[in-house]
Parts: structure tokens; sequence; C-alpha cells
């Protein structure tokens, strides 16, 4: 009895993490970023050729972050997202920018309270996830 209750519920188990591979792998363009390390999860970008080195005059654009942010970048289309904190004021800030210029299409912010974390880390560490009709983030 209890081998096949466990039968069962490997088989289940199965059945509900093949289900959330191919939901997970949803319509993520070529160019996409929606998650930690891309869309296949292995942080590798097959349309992007990378440079010897980074030549910081060389760069398109950059933004100030509204405070320190640890988590990666996430790309839909020609939206960045990105996260920061304000520790002191107990928030956490999550901003659209426009990938040709770094414009801010959008921002919001979100009280979270003293918030304790690794001394190295800080509650903007949490890598958002997008796609064409939602971003969710968590800290």
């Amino acid at each position: 009895m209890a081998g096949s209750s466990f039968r069962f519920l490997k088989g289940i188990l199965i059945l509900f993490s093949t289900v959330l591979l191919l939901i997970g792998s949803v319509d993520a363009g070529e160019d996409d970023w929606p998650r930690f390390r891309g869309s296949g999860g292995a942080g590798i970008a097959s349309s992007f050729d990378c440079p010897g080195g980074v030549d910081k005059t060389a760069r398109a654009w950059s933004v100030a972050l509204r405070g320190p942010g640890t988590s990666s970048p996430v790309v839909w289309g020609q939206r960045i997202f990105v996260t920061s904190e304000d520790r002191p004021d107990g928030v956490v800030h999550l901003q659209c920018l426009r990938a040709d210029d770094g414009s801010a299409l959008w921002k919001r912010t979100v009280e979270v309270g003293p918030y304790r974390t690794h001394k190295m880390n800080n509650t903007a560490a949490a890598t958002p996830a997008v796609d064409q009709d939602m971003v969710v983030f968590s800290w």
C-alpha cells in the first residue's frame, strides 16, 4: 500500500513539474531576459556577442538607482526592470526603464519596514520575473 502511494505521488510530482516547465517557457523572445539567468536559466544569451572587455566610455547610457540593488535586471521587449532599496526608510523600489535611453517609464515603491538580511545582502536582492502580461518581484 505504501509503495503504490509513493508511486502515485511521484507520478503527480513528475506531471506537475512537466506542466511548470512548459508554462515557464512561454513566448520569451530572443532578446528578452525575463528572469534570473535568462529565459532558459542557463545565463546564456545566444544573440549577444560579448566584447573582450567593457569600455565605460562606450556605454549608451547609465542610470542611478534609488539605492543599493543586487538583483539582476530583467528585459522584456524594450523595457528593463531593476530593483533597489532604501533601508533607512524601509522601502524597496521597482523601476521600469526604456532600453534605448534609460528613461523611467514608471516606478513603484513598496514599504517593507525593518527587514533583516545578511550584512552582505539587501532587500532588493531577488530578481524580478517578467512576461508579456506582468512583472513580479519580491523581497
